[in-house]
């Protein structure tokens, strides 16, 4: 082997990047076994790659080592945010972990219940539609009409991978999703969606089978399109619960929350 023909310049990023996923992964797989959470390693990838876009938001170059950095700084302070409500709160760890997933994979309005009497009722309001839930997607194309309403049951499945998946098939669960187009572009459209039911990942798989998968989404969407896209601000999946409405499930007070539409998805959006 001649050795002077070896590129440092390409090798030693790549053997540092190496050694610090060995020197990562290995302790906290260790965690994953030992406790049987299995989220934990996903929300710190998540929390990961809200780094990455954060320094987009930034105007960072994305290719520079600045966003590598910025990755890590946000997995390191996700880690230490769960190492420290571990300690404070070791018996709610796994629904800690769990919630941190949801805030750090999605934007919008996230629901909790502080005592399970209020839980119990939120889940019955849920399961007999008295929710009204409103998400703003951005879709791959034009819908043919105003408005479409999406009935195709679904089922969950594991994939070659290992992966939990959900599709469109006879003998899954029946699913309903409405959708209003808010704005077209030539290539892409705004949607306004309203959820009849709440199936896992039903607005991704139910738009994907339309024919418009979501922007953004890495496990249904166009992922050549993606990577287009990701030039443009595109760097994550493009749903954003907007609005919730529902009865106060001890008070009976009508509760309405809404959340703006997030800077990305918004510059997105509004670009000519």
């Amino acid at each position: 082997m001649n050795w002077t023909s070896i590129d440092l310049a390409i090798l030693a990023p790549a053997f540092c990047a190496g050694v610090l996923v060995l020197a990562t992964h290995v302790p906290l797989g260790a965690q994953v076994l030992r406790k049987g959470i299995v989220f934990i390693d996903l929300a710190i990838a998540q929390i990961a790659a809200l780094g990455v876009i954060g320094a987009g938001l930034m105007d960072i170059d994305p290719s520079g080592w600045q966003v590598q950095v910025a990755a890590a700084a946000a997995a390191l302070a996700g880690a230490l945010l769960l190492a420290w409500t571990e300690k404070m709160w070791p018996e709610v760890q796994e629904a800690q972990i769990g919630v941190l997933f949801v805030l750090a994979a999605t934007a919008g309005i996230l629901l909790l219940a502080k005592k399970r009497s209020a839980l119990v009722e939120l889940h019955r309001m849920l399961r007999e539609g008295e929710v009204k839930k409103v998400y703003v997607a951005v879709v791959k194309g034009v819908l043919d009409k105003t408005t479409l309403e999406i009935r195709a049951p679904l089922r969950k499945y594991v994939s070659a991978k290992g992966e939990r998946r959900v599709s469109v098939g006879e003998g899954g669960r029946e699913a309903v999703t409405r959708v209003k187009a808010l704005k077209s572009g030539r290539d892409c459209s705004v949607l306004e969606v309203r959820l009849l039911t709440g199936r896992t990942h039903q607005i991704r798989v139910h738009l994907a089978h339309a024919g418009h998968p979501i922007l953004g989404d890495d496990k249904y969407g166009d992922f050549s399109l993606n990577h287009a896209l990701a030039k443009q601000g595109v760097r994550r999946l493009f749903l954003h619960a907007r609005l919730l409405e529902f009865a106060h499930p001890i008070s009976g007070e009508h509760v309405e929350l809404e959340a703006k539409l997030p800077d990305d998805m918004r510059a997105f959006v509004e670009q000519p």
